[in-house]
């Protein structure tokens, strides 16, 4: 059964959360009915300030299980985290492995009118890059950005009030 979750972000209410949860209780059907002590923890908004609240209550309890879902944000927290609990850790949604899941495909695919395929793997159709940092600065954002600057490939320009960056 599942007995915690940990969840900082969003609300039951927002419907892209919804979505997630609806996603969510499909895969973890079967813990939720077994006789587990399972923890949910859900990367959204996972500051190094959360993660000790999560880690005071995980060591103040009995779990079998952890269980780190990571779809609407990026996978924050990671499964080496828990290795101090004798439980076993699953990963489900960003992560690499056998419960690897992408979110943002499997909404595009059930609530836009996507492309096909081929349309969106031809490189050639891309005439501007898009990136958005969203001044979060989470470690994959800031080792992207780290990346950017360490190569040719950035040229800064103004433009109005924004840095916009030219990629080449």
């Amino acid at each position: 059964m599942i007995i915690k979750k940990f969840d900082n972000g969003w609300g039951s209410v927002w419907p892209l959360k919804q979505f997630e949860q609806s996603i969510v209780d499909d895969l973890l059907q079967h813990m939720a009915q077994d006789t587990s002590r399972t923890v949910v923890i859900n990367s959204v908004w996972y500051s190094t300030e959360y993660h000790q609240q999560v880690l005071a209550w995980l060591r103040n309890n009995q779990l079998d299980r952890i269980v780190l879902v990571a779809m609407i944000d990026a996978a924050i927290p990671r499964p080496e985290w828990y290795a101090e609990f004798d439980c076993e850790v699953i990963s489900v949604g960003y992560y690499p492995g056998d419960h690897s899941l992408d979110f943002c495909a499997v909404f595009v695919d059930k609530f836009l009118n996507a492309p096909a395929l081929n349309q969106l793997t031809d490189a050639s159709r891309i005439d501007t890059a898009y990136m958005c940092l969203n001044r979060k600065p989470h470690w994959h954002r800031q080792y992207l950005w780290w990346l950017i600057q360490i190569t040719t490939i950035w040229h800064p320009t103004h433009h109005e009030n924004t840095m916009v960056y030219q990629m080449t």
